[in-house]
């Protein structure tokens, strides 16, 4: 299995249980703690916490890997409007667009 594969994997995988610990996943994927959560992180919205009773690694509330795809979409200048209105939006707000940027603003396909 490729490292992209195996990324995928963990996406795949993290998109069902929504949060993991950084152990387990590499346990069960058989990598590093850090090693394909790092790539990851760049690519699609998982965040990680450290911490002994929330710590680990989720994705963000309202993704899935293969919700959308293609329909319901924002366009273009809809998701620009969106990220400039996140630079004038208090927390709460931010918080708000950003998960409708996660939910309906198209994907980039990575390979």
């Amino acid at each position: 299995m490729s490292s992209w594969e195996r990324q995928l994997k963990i996406l795949e995988f993290l998109c069902i249980v929504r949060h993991e610990t950084c152990s387990n996943l590499a346990f069960r994927f058989g990598v590093s703690d850090a090693t394909d959560i790092a790539v990851l992180m760049c690519r699609f919205p998982v965040e990680t916490s450290r911490g002994r009773y929330r710590g680990g690694v989720w994705v963000a509330d309202g993704y899935y890997l293969y919700r959308n795809a293609g329909h319901n979409e924002l366009d273009t200048e809809q998701t620009a409007v969106l990220r400039r209105m996140m630079l004038l939006a208090d927390e709460h707000d931010r918080s708000v667009i950003s998960g409708i940027l996660v939910q309906f603003a198209p994907r980039p396909i990575v390979p």
